[in-house]
C-alpha cells in the first residue's frame, strides 16, 4: 500500500470585502468582486456564480458558487454596510458546503502516484464523482494505474479551509 498526500486549491479568505456604487449588487458584479477579491489575495483564479443580486439593506444576504482548482463550494455573502454611496459586504466559505472533484484529486494522486511508484492513475472513480471537503472525510474510490493494476484508493481529507483542501490516498489492493 502507497500513502499518497496531496494539497488541491488555494486558500478563499473567510471574510474580505468589496465595495460597489450602487444600491444593490447585480448578481453578475458581485461574483466579478468576489473573484476579483480572491485573486488579489492569493494570486489564484476563481470562477463565481451568484444566483441573486445583493441590495444594501440590513440582514441581506446572497448565496454564490466558486469553484478553484476542482474545489468547489457555495460562498454566503453578507451586506455590511454603505458609506460613501458604495456597499460593502463579506463573504465566506459555507464549510459544509465544500467538495473536492475526483477528477482533481486523480491528476494531483497520479503525480505523486509516478514519482513513488513509476506508475500514472488511469481511473479514479468516487461516489457521486466527489470527496467531501470536510477534515476527515473519507471516499473510497476505484482507482486502475496504466499498468493495469487495480484497486480501491482510500482518500481521506487531513485539511480543509476555505477553498483548500489537503488529502491523502491509500491504495487498496
Amino acid at each position: 500500500m502507497s500513502v499518497l498526500a496531496a494539497a488541491a486549491a488555494a486558500v478563499f479568505a473567510t471574510a474580505f470585502s468589496c465595495e460597489a456604487s450602487t444600491s444593490s449588487i447585480s448578481a453578475d458584479d458581485l461574483a466579478k468582486s468576489i473573484a476579483q477579491q480572491f485573486k488579489d489575495k492569493t494570486g489564484e483564479t476563481v470562477d463565481v456564480t451568484c444566483k441573486d443580486s445583493l441590495n444594501a439593506t440590513s440582514g441581506q444576504t446572497a448565496t454564490c458558487t466558486a469553484t478553484s482548482d476542482g474545489v468547489t463550494a457555495d460562498i454566503k455573502v453578507s451586506f455590511t454596510e454603505t458609506k460613501d454611496d458604495k456597499i460593502y459586504f463579506n463573504s465566506e466559505v459555507i464549510d459544509s458546503t465544500r467538495k473536492l472533484s475526483a477528477a482533481r484529486a486523480k491528476e494531483v494522486l497520479s503525480e505523486i502516484f509516478k514519482q513513488q511508484n513509476g506508475f500514472t492513475l488511469t481511473k479514479l472513480d468516487c461516489p457521486g464523482g466527489s470527496i467531501p471537503g470536510q477534515v476527515g472525510a473519507v471516499a473510497d474510490c476505484a482507482v486502475e494505474a496504466d499498468d493495469g493494476d487495480k484497486g480501491t484508493m482510500k482518500i481521506t481529507v487531513t485539511v480543509a479551509e476555505g477553498m483548500h483542501v489537503e488529502f491523502n490516498g491509500v491504495w487498496q489492493a
